[in-house]
């Protein structure tokens, strides 16, 4: 009996660990890029972004992410992986929420990159 018990705690731990690389490597890898474009494009090209923008920019995507991923992860170890019945259709929503914040955040970047490319001043050298 307690044999099985941990068989089955072990594969649920490992289950967790799957779902955690799933989330911050994808994410770790879309904030690098993020990061990458901003500090290149600011000395490639000499643009000066607003910052306070930028950092809106990345909460709103983190905070999106966030909302997408923690229910999936939560509940699909409840339900056990399936698809989820209309009894989570409220985490469904907070998922769909989080898929707009994600939208909105791609959004505002791209607005971030165009409005600093078009505002740039000329360098000499």
């Amino acid at each position: 009996m307690h044999a099985v018990a941990a068989q089955q705690s072990g594969d649920l731990d490992v289950y967790y660990v799957q779902q955690h690389f799933g989330l911050t490597i994808p994410l770790a890898a879309a904030f690098a890029v993020f990061g990458a474009i901003y500090f290149m494009i600011g000395r490639r090209a000499g643009v000066r972004f607003p910052w306070h923008l930028a950092w809106g920019q990345f909460v709103l995507s983190l905070a999106g992410v966030l909302l997408i991923e923690a229910p999936a992860v939560a509940l699909s170890g409840i339900a056990g992986n399936e698809d989820f019945p209309t009894a989570f259709r409220f985490w469904s929503n907070v998922s769909a929420a989080g898929y707009l914040a994600v939208w909105a955040s791609l959004l505002l970047f791209i607005y971030l990159a165009f409005a600093g490319l078009r505002a740039r001043k000329p360098t000499r050298g």
